[in-house]
C-alpha cells in the first residue's frame, strides 16, 4: 500500500494528483533496504520485547517478557548473573539503563536494579517497582519519577537514593521525561505544558533544580520521546509530527500523520533514521515515513504483529525493532539489500522448487518452477509486501504450456520469451499475452529437456539433457516463432549422459561457452558449430553447472567440486581449502566489475576476484532460502537487481548506493576466557601495571581458551580472523571462529596479536594485542631445571642402558646362534676325527693284543714276565673297548644305527646280565637286588636293551663301594616297559645331572681325558641316545650318600621283524674288564734306612706300576685320593709325593696346594703326573706348588732320575740349614751376619716413627727394642762399626728432602716435621749433604717437574 501524506499547505486537488502521480514513479526506484531477524532469534528467553539497549562494545541488550538477553552478532545468550542466579528469569525488562562503563540499570515491575558489570554485584531497589520515567545525566546520575510530586535520583558516587518535590507533577499525566547532553531535566505533559529544569550538584553532594523556561505546545501531547542529545520529537492530538530542539527551543513541523495512521492505533516508538521516521505502532507493527524532495511518504514495512520498541544502533546505520511476540529484527541500509521470497508467500497453490527466472520489460517477474508451472508476478518490488503484488499462475492446464517441469526461460528479441521444459519448447509473447507450444525435432525425434535457449539472430541454440546442443533456425510468421533444426552437436552418441548440457554463455558473436554434466565445458564455435573440450582432472570438478568471464579475462566456472578459473594458461580451482565456504556452485551473476554473487547449495557467497575472497550469507544473514538450483538465476540490467531461484523460493538482491570508505570496522575486544571447560569475564584475570594491562594466568591455567569480539550486526559473519603469538612473523588463519585457543602454554611473557579481514570492504582491520603472562611454578626454577637436567641425563642413560641391554642381548643371542652352529661343527669334526683315530687304532691294538696271548702261552715265561704281559694285554682290551663305545656312539649320532624291533624276552635277557654281575658283586661284597617281572615280552631291539642295561650295570658297581647295594627292578607300568638301575654310595651332584647325558661335555672331557664324573662317560650317553631311538626316556635321580637311581622308560612299538617263539642264546659283551686287575698291592713294613714315596692316583694299575717300579730302592705308601693321604700323614710322613692330576673327589692341584700351605707338609717335594699335555696345565701346576710336572705316558728312567734328584737336593737343604753358614750372607763379596742386618733394619723403623721427636737418642732407641744401652752399644759395633748420629741425621734429611719435594710446607714447618732443633741446624746439614739450600733445592724440583 502506497500513501502520500502532504503539509498543511492548502494545495488543489489537482497538485495532489500530479505530486501523487510523482510518487508513484519514485517509488519504483525508491532506495532497497534490509529487514531481516537477529540470528538465534530462537534463544531468546522471549519473543516479547520490552526495551533495548547497546552497551560501548556494540553488545546488545534485550529486555524480554522473562530476563535479560545479550546479543552478539552471532548468538543469543540469558544474562544470568552467578551473584543472582536466575533472579531475572520470568521477569519483564522495561528498560535498561548505563550510567557507566560497567554499572547497568534494569526496571521491572519488581523493581530496580543495578548490576555492577565487572563484579557481578548486584544491587536491589525493590521500592521503585511503578516507575513511570527513567533517565540518566552526562555524569552517571540517575532520575526517575514514580508516583506524584516527586523525582528521585541517585548520585553515582552514593549508595542511596534522594528525593526532590515538585508541586503539580503527576505521574500520570507525563508523556517523557529524559536529561538532553546538556544537563537539562525535561518533562514532557500530555497538557503540553513541558518544564524544564537545570541540574546542579551543590556542596553537600546532592542535586539542586533550578527552574528554566520550557516549551508550551499549542494542542496537547499523545507521544513524545528523544534521540538522547537535544532533539526531542513528539506527537500532538492533532497528529502532526514535530521536532523540537531543547538547545535552541525551536519547534519544527515535519508532516502531518492523519493519512498514515490507522484510526485508533497508538504510536509505541518513534526513531529518526536519516531524513525518514520509522514509526512503531501498537496494532498497525511498523511504517515508514519516507522523506521525498519536500515531502514525506508512507511506506509498510514488514514486521509482523506490534512493535512496542525501535533503538537506533550507535555504531552502524540500523535500528533495531523490539515486537510483541516476533521477537528482534533490524532494518538497515547496507550495502545490499537481500530479501528472501518463499512462493507460498504469494499463493497457496504453489510449492515446487524455483528452476527459472526473469523479468521482461514491464517489470514482471517470471518464476519457473519443477512441476508448478509458471508464476507470473506482475509490477514486482522488492520492498512490496508478498501479499500486496498481483501474481498469476500460469500451468499446462489453463494455458498451451507443454508441460509443467520448467528448465528455462531464454530472452527473445522480439516482444517475449522462451520457455525450456522438460518436453519441449514454449514461447510467450507479450503482444498476445499468451504461450505458444514450439515444435522442434531432430531426427523425428522430439527435442525435450531444454536447460538453456539463446536467441543469436536468425539463429536459436538450445541444450538439452540427453540430445546435446541443438542448432535451429529462426522465422516468424504473424509475430510466431518456428524453429527448424539443422544441426546436433553431440559428446558422444552411445552415451547419452555424457551429452547433458546445462547453461550457455555468450562470450562473442561467434563464441558460445557450454557448461556439461560430467564432461567439463565446451566452447562451441558458432560459425563453425563445432565444440571444443575442455576437462580438468577429476570427476566432479567436470560436473560444470554455469561460466561466466570476469573483468580480468579469465572463465568462472562453477562445479560440484568449487569454483574454477580458467584461462588457456592457467587454471585455478577454489575450493575449501582457499576459504571457499562450500564446494558446489550453481549460478554465477556479475554484480560490479570486480565482485560476483554465486548460488550454491548452502547459500550465496559473494566473490572478490581481485581479493579472491569469500563472503558466505545464510540464515545468520536473515536468509530463509539456502538451497538454490542450477542455472536458476536471471540479472535485471534495467533494476540492477538479481535473482537466484532455489528450492523452497527465491532470492532477490540490489546494490545500494554505499560510501564504502564510511563503513564501520569495530574494534577487537577481549571478552571471555575458557580456562578447563570453565568461563570466566577476562577482566576476572587482567592485572595493571603502571600503563600497562596482563593477562596473568598461572601454571595450572595454561590450557585456555580466549573468545574475542569484533561486533559488528551486518558484516560480522563475513570476518576472517588471524592472530600471532609473540614475533613470529607468520599469522595463523582462524576463519571466521572468534575463539582462539592455547594448549599448555609455558610459563613466560607473551604477546597475543590480532586482526580481522572484512570480506565485504575487502579491508584489513587495525592489530589489537593483549599481554599474557604465564607464572611458573615453584618448580620451575633454576636448581629444579637442573634436577631435571640429571634426571633427564639418568633417563636418556637408562635408555640407553636398556637399549645397550637389549642389542648386547640381540647380539648375544646371535653370537650363541654362531657358536652353537660352531660348536656342532666342532663336534662333527671332533667325533669324526675320533672316530677315524679309532678305525686307525685297530690294527696296533691287534699286534699288542695278539702277541700277548702268544707270550702268555709259552710254559717258560717268567712270573715277572707274565705279570706285565697281562697288564699289557687287559689295558689293550680297554682301549678296544673304548674304541668300540666310541665307534658305536659316533655311528647313533651319524644316524647310521637303526634299531630293529622284534618280540624280545626282557626277563630272559636281565636274568643272564644279573648272573655275568653276581661274581663282581660277590667279590666286592655289595649286596645284588633284583625285582623283575616274570615272563615279560616286549617289541624292542634287544642288542639296544642289552647295551642300555650293561651300560648302566657298569657305572652302578663302578661307583657302588663294599658292602652297598645295586638294584635292579624291570616291570611294565601304564603301558610303558620301566627298568630302574639304583645303586648306594657317593651320589651326583645335582649341578651335574644336566651333564650326563651332554654329548658336548662327553666329547670334551673325553678329549682332554678328563675323567670327571666318570658317569658321563661314552656308555652312558649311547644308552641315552639308543632309549631316545626307541621313543622312550632315561631320567637320573640321585640323594647325595644315598641312593642314585637310573629310570628308563620304553613305549611298546611295531615290530618290523617276526621274532621266533625260540631265544637264541644270548651273549653278552666283556664288560668285566676294568673290575679284574691283575695284581693287588701288597702289604710290606717300612724299612726306616729308605726314603718313602707316596703315590696317589685312583687307577689300581697306575698304583701298581709306581710300586713296582720304586719297591727295591724307597718305601712305597699308595693312596686312591687326597682324602685318604690326610688320614695316611697322621701315621707317616713321606719323603716325596707323586700325585695324578685327574682323580675322584679332589683333584691333584689342590691336593699339591694344600700340602705347601700346610707347615708340616710344606718341605715335601710334589711330583704331578696328567695326561693333559698344555702349557697351561702345566704352569698351573707348578703354579700350585709342584716342583715336576710330568705328562703321560712317562719314560721310567726319566721317573726314576726326577725321585732321585729330588730327595738328594731335599737331603743337601736339610745339611745347609744345619751349618752355621746359614747364618751368613753373602754382600759384595763379604759374609755378614743376618742377625746384624735384621738388627739395623729394626733401628732404622723406630727412628722413622719417632723422626718428630728432638729427643731421638741412643737410650730412647733401646728402650725401644727393650734392650740394655750397653748392649746395644755393643751390637752397633759389631754391625760395622755404625754411627748412631750420622744414621738418625741422615733419616731427618732424607724426611726433609721428602716434604719439600712433595708438599707445600714453609721451611720452618718442615725442620719441624722431619725433628730438627732450629733452623740454622738444618740448614747446615742440608747445604753439606746436597750442596744447595732448602728454598734453591726445591725450586729445581719444580722446574724438572716442569720440563717433565
Amino acid at each position: 500500500m502506497i500513501s502520500m501524506i502532504e503539509p498543511h499547505t492548502g494545495k488543489k486537488a489537482i497538485l495532489c494528483f500530479l505530486i501523487t502521480f510523482l510518487l508513484l514513479q519514485i517509488t519504483v526506484s525508491a532506495k532497497a533496504f534490509n529487514l531481516r531477524k537477529i540470528n538465534d532469534a530462537e534463544n531468546l528467553s522471549s519473543s516479547h520485547i520490552f526495551s533495548i539497549h547497546q552497551d560501548g562494545k556494540g553488545l546488545m541488550w534485550i529486555g524480554t517478557g522473562r530476563g535479560v538477553d545479550v546479543y552478539d552478532g552471532k548468538q543469543v545468550t540469558l544474562y544470568n548473573p552467578k551473584c543472582a542466579e536466575n533472579f531475572f528469569t520470568g521477569c519483564r525488562i522495561d528498560r535498561i539503563e548505563q550510567t557507566g562503563e560497567n554499572l547497568f540499570w534494569l526496571q521491572t515491575h519488581y523493581g530496580l536494579y543495578a548490576i555492577d558489570m565487572e563484579t557481578t554485584a548486584l544491587e536491589s531497589f525493590e521500592m521503585f517497582n511503578r516507575i513511570a520515567f527513567l533517565d540518566r545525566d552526562s555524569s552517571g546520575n540517575i532520575y526517575l519519577v514514580q508516583g506524584n510530586n516527586c523525582i528521585y535520583y541517585k548520585l553515582n558516587d552514593q549508595k542511596k537514593f534522594e528525593q526532590f518535590f515538585i508541586p503539580d507533577l503527576r505521574a500520570n499525566e507525563i508523556v517523557n521525561f529524559f536529561v538532553d547532553e546538556f544537563d537539562r531535566l525535561w518533562i514532557f505533559q500530555k497538557d503540553g505544558n513541558n518544564r524544564c529544569f537545570a541540574l546542579r550538584v551543590n556542596e553537600r553532594g546532592s542535586i539542586r533544580l533550578d527552574t528554566l523556561t520550557g516549551y508550551q505546545h499549542p494542542a496537547g501531547i499523545l507521544y513524545a520521546t528523544n534521540d538522547g542529545k537535544h532533539t526531542h520529537y513528539l506527537v500532538d492530538e492533532t497528529l502532526a509530527l514535530y521536532e523540537f530542539d531543547t538547545s535552541v527551543g525551536k519547534t519544527v513541523l515535519v508532516c502531518d500523520l492523519k493519512k498514515g495512521l490507522s484510526v485508533g492505533d497508538e504510536i509505541t516508538s518513534l526513531v529518526k533514521f536519516h531524513h525518514d521516521y520509522l514509526i512503531g505502532l501498537k496494532n498497525g507493527g511498523l511504517s515508514l515515513l519516507r522523506k521525498e524532495d519536500e515531502s514525506y511518504v508512507f511506506e509498510e514495512i514488514d514486521v509482523p504483529g506490534s512493535v512496542n520498541c525501535l533503538y537506533k544502533d550507535h555504531f552502524q546505520d540500523m535500528v533495531w525493532i523490539g515486537t510483541m511476540g516476533s521477537g528482534v529484527y533490524i532494518y538497515s541500509l547496507d550495502m545490499y539489500s537481500i530479501k528472501s521470497t518463499c512462493l507460498s508467500e504469494y499463493t497457496s497453490k504453489i510449492s515446487q522448487s524455483v528452476s527459472a527466472l526473469l523479468v521482461d520489460e514491464s517489470n514482471t517477474l517470471w518464476a519457473g518452477t519443477k512441476g508448478g508451472g509458471i508464476l507470473r508476478i506482475y509490477n514486482y518490488q522488492m520492498e512490496k509486501i508478498a501479499g500486496n503484488h498481483r501474481v498469476e499462475l500460469i500451468t499446462a492446464s489453463n494455458s498451451l504450456l507443454k508441460d509443467n517441469v520448467i528448465l528455462s526461460f531464454g530472452e527473445s528479441r522480439q516482444n517475449g520469451f522462451w520457455i525450456g521444459s522438460e518436453q519441449g519448447l514454449s514461447y510467450f509473447s507479450q503482444k498476445a499475452n499468451r504461450v505458444s507450444p514450439i515444435h522442434v525435432s531432430w531426427e523425428n525425434k522430439d527435442v525435450k529437456s531444454i536447460t538453456d535457449i539463446y536467441e543469436q539472430d536468425s539463429i536459436v541454440w538450445l541444450s538439452t539433457l540427453g540430445m546435446g546442443m541443438i542448432k535451429a533456425t529462426l522465422q516468424w510468421h504473424d509475430n510466431e516463432p518456428v524453429l527448424n533444426a539443422v544441426k546436433q552437436l553431440l559428446v558422444n552418441e552411445e552415451d547419452e549422459f555424457a551429452n547433458h548440457f546445462l547453461s550457455i554463455y555468450s562470450e562473442n558473436d561467434s563464441i558460445l561457452w557450454c557448461a556439461n554434466k560430467g564432461e567439463g565445458v565446451f566452447r562451441l564455435n558458432t560459425v563453425t558449430s563445432t565444440l571444443e573440450n575442455i576437462r580438468f582432472r577429476g570427476n566432479t570438478i567436470n560436473e560444470s553447472n554455469v561460466i561466466q568471464k570476469d573483468n580480468r579475462g579469465d572463465y568462472l566456472i562453477g562445479t560440484n567440486a568449487g569454483l574454477v578459473k580458467y584461462t588457456s594458461e592457467k587454471r585455478k580451482l577454489l575450493d575449501g581449502s582457499n576459504g571457499m565456504p562450500t564446494s558446489s556452485v550453481y549460478a554465477i551473476l556479475a554484480d560490479s566489475p570486480s565482485g560476483y554473487w554465486l548460488s550454491t547449495n548452502r547459500g550465496l557467497i559473494f566473490y572478490h576476484t581481485d581479493t579472491e575472497s569469500f563472503r558466505m550469507y545464510d540464515h545468520h544473514d536473515g536468509l530463509s532460502v539456502l538451497e538454490f538450483n542450477e542455472g536458476a538465476s536471471f540479472k535485471d540490467t534495467r533494476n540492477e537487481t538479481s535473482f537466484f531461484g532455489g528450492t523452497n523460493g527465491f532470492v532477490s538482491i540490489k546494490r545500494n548506493y554505499f560510501d564504502e570508505g564510511q563503513h564501520y570496522m569495530p574494534s577487537v575486544y577481549f571478552s571471555t576466557i575458557t580456562i578447563r571447560d570453565n568461563l570466566y569475564p577476562i577482566e576476572t584475570f587482567l592485572v595493571h601495571e603502571g600503563d600497562r594491562t596482563f593477562l596473568t594466568l598461572s601454571h595450572e591455567q595454561n590450557f585456555f581458551k580466549i573468545t574475542l569480539a569484533a561486533i559488528d550486526h551486518l558484516n560480522g559473519n563475513s570476518y576472517s580472523f588471524y592472530y600471532k603469538l609473540g614475533n613470529n612473523r607468520e599469522w595463523t588463519y582462524n576463519g571466521n571462529s572468534d575463539e582462539i585457543s592455547f594448549a599448555d602454554l609455558h610459563p613466560g611473557h607473551y604477546t597475543l596479536y590480532v586482526k580481522y579481514y572484512n570480506k565485504v570492504l575487502g579491508k584489513e582491520s587495525y592489530i589489537y594485542k593483549m599481554d599474557i603472562r604465564i607464572s611458573p611454578p615453584w618448580y620451575a626454577s633454576p636448581w629444579a631445571y637442573f634436577v631435571y637436567a640429571l634426571l633427564l641425563l639418568v633417563v636418556i642413560l637408562l635408555i640407553a642402558g636398556v637399549w645397550m641391554i637389549h642389542h648386547r642381548k640381540k647380539k648375544a643371542e646371535q653370537q650363541q646362534k654362531i657358536e652353537q652352529q660352531h660348536k656342532e661343527e666342532i663336534y662333527e669334526s671332533k667325533l669324526q676325527f675320533f672316530t677315524n683315530i679309532s678305525h686307525e687304532f685297530c690294527t696296533p691294538l691287534t699286534l699288542i693284543y695278539a702277541p700277548c696271548n702268544r707270550l702268555l702261552a709259552e710254559k717258560n715265561l717268567s712270573e715277572s714276565g707274565k705279570k706285565y704281559t697281562s697288564v699289557i694285554k687287559q689295558n689293550a682290551e680297554r682301549l678296544n673297548s673304548l674304541i668300540q663305545d666310541l665307534i658305536e656312539f659316533n655311528r647313533i649320532e651319524s644316524g647310521y644305527k637303526k634299531p630293529v624291533i622284534a618280540p624280545v624276552d626282557i626277563t630272559a635277557i636281565v636274568g643272564k646280565l644279573m648272573e655275568s654281575f653276581t661274581e663282581m658283586a660277590e667279590s666286592q661284597a655289595i649286596v645284588f637286588e633284583k625285582e623283575i617281572s616274570p615272563s615279560v615280552r616286549w617289541n624292542s631291539d634287544k642288542d639296544f636293551i642289552i647295551t642300555i642295561l650293561l651300560n648302566l650295570l657298569s657305572n652302578a658297581f663302578k661307583y657302588t663301594k663294599n658292602e652297598k647295594k645295586v638294584r635292579v627292578r624291570v616291570g611294565v607300568y601304564q603301558d610303558h616297559l620301566c627298568m630302574v638301575v639304583s645303586n648306594t654310595g657317593k651320589g651326583i651332584a645335582e649341578k651335574d645331572i644336566p651333564m650326563l647325558f651332554d654329548r658336548y661335555h662327553i666329547l670334551q672331557h673325553f678329549e682332554l681325558n678328563d675323567r670327571f664324573s666318570s658317569r658321563n662317560g661314552l656308555g652312558l650317553a649311547i644308552s641315552s641316545n639308543m632309549v631316545h631311538l626307541l621313543g622312550g626316556t632315561i631320567e637320573v635321580e640321585s640323594i647325595p650318600d644315598e641312593w642314585t637311581h637310573f629310570r628308563v622308560k620304553l613305549p611298546y612299538l611295531e615290530s618290523s621283524l617276526e621274532g621266533s617263539e625260540e631265544e637264541k642264546t644270548i651273549s653278552l659283551p666283556n664288560y668285566n674288564l676294568e673290575h679284574n686287575p691283575v695284581f693287588r698291592i701288597p702289604e710290606s713294613d717300612i724299612d726306616t734306612l729308605k726314603p718313602t714315596i707316596l703315590v696317589v692316583d685312583d687307577e689300581i694299575e697306575i698304583q701298581w706300576l709306581l710300586f713296582d717300579i720304586f719297591k727295591d730302592d724307597y718305601n712305597v705308601l699308595t693312596a686312591v685320593n687326597p682324602l685318604e693321604v690326610m688320614e695316611m700323614l697322621k701315621e707317616n710322613t713321606p719323603d716325596l709325593i707323586i700325585s695324578d692330576v685327574v682323580m675322584q673327589g679332589a683333584d691333584g692341584l689342590t691336593f699339591s696346594r694344600q700340602g705347601k700351605e700346610d707347615k708340616d707338609t710344606a718341605h715335601i717335594p710334589f711330583i704331578l703326573l696328567s695326561a693333559r699335555r698344555d702349557m697351561e696345565v702345566q704352569t698351573e701346576g707348578l703354579n700350585a706348588g709342584a716342583e715336576i710336572y710330568i705328562t703321560k705316558p712317562f719314560h721310567v728312567d726319566y721317573l726314576k732320575s726326577s725321585v732321585r734328584r729330588l730327595l738328594e737336593r731335599k737331603e743337601s737343604l736339610r745339611e745347609y740349614f744345619s751349618s752355621p753358614l746359614s747364618l751368613y750372607t753373602l754382600e759384595q763379596g763379604k759374609l755378614s751376619d743376618k742377625e746384624h742386618k735384621k738388627f739395623v733394619n729394626e733401628i732404622l723403623k723406630i727412628i722413622n716413627k719417632n723422626i718428630k721427636d728432638k729427643d731421638l737418642s741412643a737410650h730412647l732407641i733401646a728402650e725401644k727394642m727393650n734392650i740394655g744401652l750397653r748392649s746395644f752399644y755393643r751390637k752397633l759395633e759389631e754391625a760395622d762399626g755404625i754411627n748412631l748420629t750420622e744414621l738418625i741425621n741422615n733419616c731427618r734429611l732424607a724426611k726433609a728432602v721428602d716434604l719439600l719435594a712433595k708438599t707445600k710446607l714453609t721451611i720452618d714447618e718442615v725442620v719441624f716435621q722431619s725433628g730438627f732443633t732450629n733452623r740454622s741446624t738444618f740448614y747446615r746439614a742440608f747445604s753439606k749433604k746436597y750442596n744447595c739450600t732448602p728454598t734453591e733445592y726445591r725450586k729445581d724440583r719444580k722446574a724438572v717437574s716442569g720440563n717433565v
